[in-house]
């Protein structure tokens, strides 16, 4: 129970540096596509993305898919390009948003 909440803790904590109301970097003028297919892994790609911002996908990982789990960071990145978050193998991806970095 205290490592569920742990993870909840993480994503709630994260979700206050999120970029932009649909999940891309408002301010930077990006626009994001985000790719989850039920996997262990997310993706998301941004472009129109200002030069030198950067950020990174967080996906929240459970083995049922259901929220409670733990954040997986994804990969930095700077201006436009892709993100990608990996969960254990025997989890899934739920997508918890875009954060600066």
């Amino acid at each position: 129970m205290k490592r569920i909440l742990a993870g909840a803790a993480v994503v709630a904590a994260a979700s206050l540096s999120l970029i932009g109301a649909t999940g891309g970097p408002a301010s930077a003028a990006g626009t994001c596509t985000k790719n989850l297919n039920g996997s262990n892994v997310g993706t998301a790609t941004c472009t129109g993305v200002a030069p030198g911002t950067r950020w990174r996908y967080v996906v929240e990982c459970t083995p049922n898919s259901t929220p409670g789990g733990y954040a997986a960071w994804g990969t930095i990145v700077t201006g436009d390009g892709t993100s990608t978050a990996t969960c254990r193998p025997d989890q899934r991806a739920i997508d918890a948003g875009i954060l600066l970095a």
